[in-house]
């Protein structure tokens, strides 16, 4: 099976999630890269991470460690143009060869905003002494 390298923006390191032959949606791979980093992505739900192909050369292992800087710093290059749609379909994000190989294909990227509470507000009644 072939994998993907990913990389958070604002997280320094890699990791490799296998595109397995049943994930046919971007929709799927994000579930899959929550489900792999939930510390690193918190509270966010799959359908809150923007994911962007952006193939980042790792073949000179020299600036490997600059480029995972520049994620870690959120200060990496990358187009709006590179964003996929959750329900994009991976075969014709990578076609039939597949993701490059040594190369980080995927960035993510939390959405980020004002903070959702799910949770009920509650209503306090003031304090009275009597």
């Amino acid at each position: 099976m072939p994998y993907v390298q990913c990389a958070v923006l604002g997280y320094r390191g890699l990791f490799s999630i296998e595109i397995e032959s049943d994930m046919l949606l971007v929709s799927q791979l994000a579930y899959k890269i929550k489900v792999t980093k939930p510390r690193v992505l918190g509270l966010f739900d799959p359908d809150d991470l923007l994911l962007y192909k952006v193939d980042i050369d790792l073949v000179n292992n020299a600036a490997c460690d600059e480029i995972l800087e520049t994620i870690h710093l959120g200060s990496i290059e990358y187009s709006e143009d590179q964003k996929l749609h959750h329900f994009t379909e991976l075969s014709s994000v990578f076609g039939t060869t597949g993701p490059l190989k040594r190369a980080i294909n995927i960035l993510v990227k939390p959405l980020t905003g004002e903070s959702f509470d799910p949770r009920p507000q509650r209503r306090h009644t003031p304090f009275i002494p009597h």
